[in-house]
C-alpha cells in the first residue's frame, strides 16, 4: 500500500468517528445538559449541514490552490471544534461545537474523493472506491464501539479528548507526509461558485443520477445513527456496550458488502450487481415495515434487517461513487462539493425526519427507510437506461 493511498484511507476514516464516536453518550448528554434527545439529535444535523455546506469551500479552494493547503485548513478548523465540545457547559455551546467540527470534517470528506480521483481512474478507481468504504465501514463499527467503552468507564468528555488527540496526530501527519496530487498544470482559475461552474455540473446527469444513488443509501445510515442509540438503549433497555456490540454486527454489513463488490465488479457488469443488491434492500425494508406494523420491531428483526440492508449498502454505494467520479475528467474538487452537499444534506434532512415526524417509533422508522429505497429503485432504473443510450461521460471543463 502506497503513502498516499494509506492517507486517502485515513482521511476517508475521520469524519465518520468524529461523527459516530459520541452516539453511545447521547442518552448520557440528554442528562448532563438537562435537555432532549431532539436536541442532542440537533447535534448530528448541524454538523452533517456544516460539513456539506463547507465542502463547496474546500472544492473550489482546493481546485485553485491545491490539495494539502486545503486539507490543512480543514484540520485546524476540525481541531478547534473539538476543543469546544470537550469544554462545552451547555448544550447550546456543544452544538456549536458540532457545527465547527462538521465544517473542518468537510475538508476531509471532500478531498478523499478528489485525492482519489486525482490518483486513480478505470478499474482502479472502482477498487479503490470500496477499500475507502471498507475504511468508512471499518469506521462505523470502531467509533461507537470505542465510544461506549469509553462511555461506560471514563465518560463523554473523554471521547471527546479522543477525538481531540487524533485529530492532533493526523495534522502533524498531513504536514509532514502528505504529497500534493493536484498537478500544476490542472489547477483551475478563480472561478468561486459561479453559475457557469455550477450549470456544467448539474449538466452531467451521470454525475447527479449517481450522487442521487447514494445520498440516499447513505441516508439509511444516518437514520440507524440517529435513532439506534435511543431505540435500543431506552426504548429496548439495553446497555451502551450492548448498543456498541450490536453496531457492530450490523455495519460489519458494510465491509462484507465492499468485499464482495471488490470481488464481482471484476466478473460481472456493476448494473447487474446494482439491480440484484438494489431488489434485496428494497424487499428486506418491505419485511422490516410489515414487522413493524404487525408486531413491533424485536432486537432480532432490527439486527438482521439492518445487516442485510448494510450489505446491499456496501455493495451499491462504491459502483455508484466510482461511476458519478469517473464521469468527472476535470474540477474534480467542485464536483466532490456538489457530491458531499447532496449526501451530508440528505443526513440533514433524515435528522429533521427523525426529530419531528419518528420519535423513537419502529413503525414510522421502518416505513421512512422503505419509501427511500423505493426512490433509490427508480434512479437505478434511470441510471441503467441513461447508460444504455449514453456511452460517453459528460465532462467538466
Amino acid at each position: 500500500m502506497t503513502l498516499q493511498l494509506l492517507i486517502i484511507l485515513i482521511i476517508t476514516g475521520i469524519g465518520q468517528v468524529t461523527l459516530d464516536l459520541y452516539l453511545p453518550s447521547m442518552p448520557f448528554l440528554v442528562k448532563y445538559f438537562h435537555s432532549s434527545p431532539s436536541m442532542l439529535q440537533y447535534s448530528i444535523g448541524v454538523f452533517l449541514i456544516a460539513m456539506a455546506f463547507s465542502q463547496f469551500i474546500y472544492g473550489n479552494i482546493s481546485d485553485i490552490y491545491g490539495r494539502k493547503k486545503t486539507l490543512i485548513t480543514g484540520m485546524v478548523i476540525l481541531t478547534l471544534g473539538s476543543v469546544i465540545c470537550l469544554s462545552a457547559k451547555s448544550v447550546s455551546v456543544f452544538i456549536i461545537g458540532r457545527f465547527i467540527q462538521g465544517a473542518g470534517v468537510g475538508a476531509t470528506s471532500n478531498l478523499c474523493k478528489a485525492i482519489a480521483r486525482d490518483s486513480y481512474g478505470g478499474i482502479a478507481l472502482k477498487r479503490v472506491m470500496s477499500l475507502m468504504i471498507t475504511v468508512w465501514a471499518s469506521s462505523l463499527i470502531f467509533a461507537p464501539m470505542l465510544g461506549s467503552i469509553i462511555q461506560y468507564f471514563l465518560g463523554w468528555h473523554y471521547i471527546f479528548l479522543t477525538l481531540l488527540v487524533c485529530d492532533l496526530i493526523l495534522f502533524l501527519f498531513i504536514y509532514f507526509q502528505f504529497n500534493e496530487t493536484l498537478m500544476k498544470e490542472k489547477q483551475a482559475k478563480l472561478m468561486f461558485l459561479k453559475e457557469n461552474s455550477l450549470r456544467i455540473i448539474f449538466s452531467n446527469y451521470s454525475f447527479i443520477i449517481n450522487t442521487l444513488i447514494v445520498a440516499l443509501y447513505s441516508s439509511i445510515i444516518y437514520l440507524y445513527n440517529l435513532e439506534a442509540p435511543f431505540l435500543i438503549q431506552d426504548k429496548l433497555h439495553y446497555s451502551s456496550i450492548s448498543y456498541g456490540l450490536i453496531t457492530i454486527i450490523i455495519t460489519f454489513g458494510y465491509i462484507i458488502g465492499s468485499i464482495l463488490n471488490s470481488i464481482l465488479v471484476t466478473k460481472y457488469r456493476s448494473w447487474q450487481i446494482n439491480s440484484i443488491a438494489t431488489f434485496i434492500a428494497f424487499f428486506v425494508s418491505i419485511a422490516m415495515t410489515s414487522f413493524a406494523m404487525t408486531y413491533g420491531l424485536s432486537l432480532a428483526d432490527l439486527v438482521v434487517c439492518f445487516s442485510l440492508l448494510t450489505i446491499c449498502t456496501g455493495i451499491l454505494i462504491p459502483n455508484a461513487m466510482a461511476h458519478a467520479f469517473d464521469s468527472i475528467k476535470s474540477n474534480v474538487g467542485k464536483a466532490s462539493a456538489v457530491y458531499g452537499l447532496f449526501v451530508f444534506s440528505s443526513g440533514f434532512i433524515s435528522n429533521v425526519v427523525v426529530s419531528n415526524y419518528i420519535k423513537q417509533n419502529f413503525f414510522y422508522f421502518s416505513l421512512f427507510i422503505c419509501i427511500i429505497l423505493l426512490i433509490a429503485s427508480i434512479l437505478c432504473l434511470v441510471r441503467f437506461s441513461y447508460h444504455q443510450f449514453h456511452s460517453h461521460p459528460v465532462q467538466l471543463e
